[in-house]
């Protein structure tokens, strides 16, 4: 009886010491991956300071920015650069953990890269950002980010932007990724079944990246974040294109906050900016999201 106390005793300390979550049952123990999610900013920073404030009062872990940092000024080109290094210092001043970016269909890759080099040089704080187009896979707290930056069709990209060719050197990539969890990360959804998903167009008709379906079945990957479909967003599905409630947890996601800049949703609703948090549970392989809206 007394050995049976004393080793009750030290499971306790040891969990108490090392925070590790035991539970009983053999359960496993809690581990989440709070993330928050941002696109389609369009040089929008005053929206952009109300959303990294909100990511700070719930202490989330890392965000993601999805691409389309800029409007793409087609009159005025040099206020593209300008308007990126805005917007990534803004994000790297306000939020003081990882932020992983990866470009859209508006930044041509020379603004781009050199937004990025140029907020590097001029800060006075340590710098945060981890370009995803560059660095290929990484993986943060034990989810493996598997970035598709910029777009898929030529004509709405900006010229010597980022185009998406083909994925196959990327499920090739993917294929030696250690078998915890896979979160998607790209500009544009994957296309999708109905007018309700997240990829739809006010007509209804569906614009998504059918290479993505490809990659989400070959890696069998449940958990993705898109963003450039404005009108699509503010929602999640899942694996069967099924509308997911917000704060639900689910065995599949796929979200689009919705631009963080204003929009008329397909709702009917004008939403004057969102963005969302992403919460994913490790061990048990589920995630939920809540979308924030600029009031």
């Amino acid at each position: 009886m007394r050995k049976l106390t004393l080793i009750s005793l030290f499971l306790i300390i040891l969990c108490s010491l090392f925070s590790i979550g035991c539970v009983n049952n053999g359960d496993l123990p809690e581990r989440i991956v709070k993330f928050g999610v941002i696109t389609d900013i369009q040089g929008d920073t005053t929206n952009l300071e109300f959303f990294t404030n909100e990511f700070n009062k719930v202490e989330i872990n890392a965000i993601l920015v999805l691409g389309d940092l800029n409007d793409m000024n087609k009159e005025i080109k040099e206020t593209d650069q300008k308007e990126i290094y805005s917007v990534l210092k803004i994000i790297n001043e306000n939020f003081n953990k990882s932020i992983y970016v990866i470009p859209g269909n508006h930044e041509s890759k020379d603004d781009y890269r050199n937004a990025i080099i140029q907020v590097a040089n001029e800060t006075f704080v340590p710098i945060h950002l981890h370009d995803l187009s560059r660095d290929g896979i990484w993986s943060h707290m034990g989810i493996n980010l598997v970035d598709v930056p910029g777009y898929h069709l030529e004509e709405y990209t900006n010229q010597n932007g980022f185009i998406i060719e083909n994925l196959e050197n990327k499920i090739v990539v993917s294929e030696r990724l250690a078998p915890i969890v896979n979160l998607l990360v790209a500009h544009g959804p994957p296309l999708g079944k109905n007018p309700g998903s997240i990829d739809a167009l006010i007509s209804g008709v569906n614009a998504g990246n059918e290479q993505l379906n490809f990659l989400i079945k070959r890696k069998n990957i449940n958990f993705g974040v898109f963003g450039h479909i404005h009108e699509a967003g503010m929602k999640a599905v899942n694996r069967e294109d099924e509308f997911v409630p917000e704060n639900e947890w689910s065995k599949s996601l796929f979200l689009n906050p919705g631009p963080a800049t204003e929009w008329k949703m397909n709702s009917g609703e004008f939403s004057k900016g969102s963005a969302a948090i992403l919460e994913i549970d490790i061990n048990n392989k589920l995630a939920r999201y809540e979308i924030i809206n600029v009031e």
